[in-house]
């Protein structure tokens, strides 16, 4: 689904018509390093999926399809096969 002029990576949305108890929604933003990218490369990185999060969250389709539910935002940094970094940004 596009959002805030671009595409998510996940979009998971609280159905709180069918299930009242759900209270969250997450947008996760992941991104990949190669192997071989520098510490420079990857502080790069992490800003432009901080940005892209904080854009998709202002969107009002967005917003709409939340509900009442709370919406974590979610970046995730991989470099191959190694977690580098995941965090809720507020």
């Amino acid at each position: 689904m596009e959002s805030g002029k671009g595409y998510c990576d996940f979009l998971l949305f609280g159905d709180e018509k069918r299930y009242e108890k759900v209270k969250h929604s997450y947008i996760i933003e992941l991104k990949y390093l190669k192997t071989t990218a520098t510490d420079t490369e990857a502080a790069q990185q992490w800003e432009e999926a901080i940005m892209q999060l904080r854009k998709y969250a202002s969107d009002e389709k967005t917003l709409r399809q939340c509900g009442n539910t709370t919406l974590h935002l979610i970046a995730v940094q991989m470099k191959g096969q190694e977690l580098v970094k995941m965090m809720e940004i507020n």
